[in-house]
């Protein structure tokens, strides 16, 4: 029963810090969507190898970000879907945190055990 408390917890407490951190996420209309995909598409050609790899990714981003804010999503949709995420995040979390309580209670056992062969 402690456990699953001390379980909940750690999830709360991290959920808490991802809001917490979470980076603001300025809302870019189309237009400027288009003009920062003109200017990518105008300086790949003139770039290094690297930027050229920073840019097509950016490029990418830009035209998901283009596709997304063409997709009307209603707002019951949209709780629906950070609700599965959130859930899908605790469960990782909780399994997370049984795997390296085991392996935690394993060691303990193995340290225990190779104590009282020393004795």
């Amino acid at each position: 029963m402690a456990l699953g408390r001390a379980e909940a917890t750690a999830v709360r407490h991290y959920l808490e810090a991802l809001e917490a951190t979470k980076p603001s996420r300025r809302l870019r209309s189309p237009e400027r969507l288009h003009q920062r995909i003109d200017v990518i598409k105008i300086r790949l050609p003139e770039v290094g190898p690297l930027e050229r790899l920073q840019l097509t990714q950016e490029l990418l981003d830009l035209e998901q970000a283009l596709r997304l804010a063409n997709e009307p999503v209603d707002q019951k949709t949209r709780e629906s879907l950070q609700k599965s995420v959130q859930l899908a995040i605790e469960i990782t979390t909780k399994s997370q945190e049984a795997n390296a309580t085991h392996e935690a209670e394993r060691s303990e056992e193995h340290t225990s055990e190779l104590q009282s062969l020393r004795s």
